[in-house]
């Protein structure tokens, strides 16, 4: 088991943005053309290898089966949706149909020709001979070093979860977070290192929470040559940053209303006056409900000191609201809480860009965010800092 610690579902702004992902700079050559070829050493003669990207009118699939001279071969004029997925498959299979055995990678289709070269995979393939697919390809790199670095995190974390300890799974998940931080920040450094590239730009989309991290995505975008800019993917990332109102630290909190276990209505702004620690969690959120013993802690000891925390529930589904409450009192959450009961669906996940729980949001008495998912000694070290 993998260290999934959420449930992800997208705002209709990230759907939108992810709609762009596929977006490439064109060629400025009338018709130009791609050329892909694939040599594997190690291959079935009756196993095809499939190309698909996106058209106007839905999806395009070409199949290829290797030739005289042991090579997979495809070629086309550039369409104007440049991204394409490529897929081997290791057996014979109805070629009509895509490969399921998860050999495939992404790739831009570009003028030249891509050379691509290995043993028995695509996922494991060296490439080169088109400048997107090279960027694409170092940016890859650096993701690959952090494999077995978060492979054995993970197999740790499924032994503490199967032995049920708790310690070691909080522990492991303290780890995760910040060997993924980590690989962020070198991904960041080819991203200002290579701020002419499109693959920079996907990067961008791909990994920066336009919502939780506007500051951010504000500033790498501007750092983007200007063609890069006044791409399609570009204008249309841009017409997204200038919509997304953020809630980012500096930011403004959204006002949020919705249900208490009681059935009256609390809204967020009904508290501006105190220092506010707005909650994301759900009550079948384990890292959620391993957290909450600490939210306890710090609450009884700064609640008063004009301190306080709002619950959002993200249960959903026909028993929310019992799994909720039985949540709230084994737990011990005395605070407000309040939900809709939508789960994924509900607005707050849009106008915070809520992808995972457990989320917080340190708001100050103005209603301005102040600091965001603070845990345990980091929350009572900013809270003692704060309410002196």
């Amino acid at each position: 088991m993998r260290l999934e610690r959420t449930k992800k579902k997208l705002s209709l702004l990230t759907i939108a943005a992810l709609a762009a992902f596929s977006f490439g700079l064109k060629a400025q050559e009338s018709d130009p053309l791609y050329h892909i070829v694939i040599k594997m050493d190690n291959v079935n003669k009756e196993a095809p290898a499939m190309l698909g990207f996106k058209t106007n009118t839905g999806m395009h699939i070409d199949t290829a089966f290797v030739n005289a001279n042991n090579e997979f071969v495809f070629e086309g004029p550039i369409p104007k949706i440049n991204r394409a997925f490529l897929n081997l498959a290791h057996e014979k299979i109805d070629p009509t149909m895509p490969p399921n055995n998860g050999d495939g990678i992404s790739i831009y289709l570009e003028e030249g020709t891509l050379l691509i070269e290995g043993k028995d995979s695509l996922q494991t393939a060296n490439y080169s001979g088109t400048p997107l697919n090279e960027d694409n390809n170092k940016l890859g790199a650096i993701g690959k070093a952090y494999t077995a670095k978060i492979n054995v995190i993970n197999n740790k974390y499924s032994k503490a979860m199967e032995a049920g300890d708790k310690e070691l799974a909080a522990k492991m998940e303290e780890e995760y977070a910040a060997l993924m931080d980590e690989k962020k920040q070198k991904e960041l450094e080819f991203v200002y290192a290579n701020n002419n590239s499109i693959v920079s730009l996907d990067w961008l989309r791909q990994n920066v929470n336009v919502i939780q991290e506007k500051s951010l995505a504000t500033k790498v975008f501007n750092q983007f040559t200007e063609e890069v800019k006044k791409s399609p993917a570009g204008l249309i990332y841009s017409n997204i940053l200038g919509q997304t109102k953020g809630a980012d630290i500096g930011f403004e909190a959204p006002d949020i209303s919705a249900k208490q276990p009681s059935g009256e209505t609390l809204s967020l702004r009904s508290l501006r006056g105190k220092y506010v620690l707005l909650d994301f969690w759900a009550s079948w959120c384990g890292p959620c409900r391993r957290e909450n013993p600490n939210l306890v802690k710090s609450y009884n000891e700064f609640k008063d000191k004009n301190f306080t925390i709002l619950g959002y529930s993200l249960d959903g589904g026909n028993k929310a609201f019992d799994n909720w409450t039985a949540a709230i009192e084994k737990d011990g959450l005395v605070w407000n809480q309040i939900s809709d009961l939508g789960g994924w669906r509900c607005l707050p996940v849009q106008l915070y860009g809520i992808s995972s729980v457990p989320t917080n949001f340190l708001i100050d008495p103005s209603g301005k965010i102040i600091a965001k998912n603070l845990r345990g000694a980091d929350l009572d070290a900013k809270l003692k800092e704060i309410l002196k």
